[in-house]
């Protein structure tokens, strides 16, 4: 969607490598303690499935916000993310073990 390299008011932009993601989307203003609750909300989904091949945490989380500048902050929108990746079962000794917690970036 552009070119990479230094951008405005020291914004970087950089290309980055294919991932899969689960995530959950939030409106409303973040904070640690309300990072880590929905981080733990992911962990529980993927501790949730079946045995099996499954979906696996293969890294820490990362937060994406999706807002002007003159957004209230009632109504920002944000996204929690956690890099996952489908592992057959017979793999699953290779798994992150997700000690990762979420920063309030």
């Amino acid at each position: 969607q552009g070119p990479t390299g230094p951008a405005e008011r020291g914004v970087s932009v950089e290309d980055t490598t294919t991932i899969t993601v689960l995530s959950v989307g939030f409106q409303g203003s973040r904070n640690r303690e309300r990072l880590l609750d929905l981080e733990a909300q992911l962990q529980t989904w993927l501790d949730g499935q079946p045995a099996g091949d499954r979906w696996m945490r293969i890294g820490g989380p990362r937060l994406l916000g999706y807002n002007g500048p003159d957004t209230p902050r009632a109504k920002r929108w944000w996204e929690l993310q956690v890099p996952v990746a489908w592992i057959p079962a017979a793999d699953h000794d290779l798994e992150d073990d997700g000690d990762s917690p979420a920063t309030d970036a």
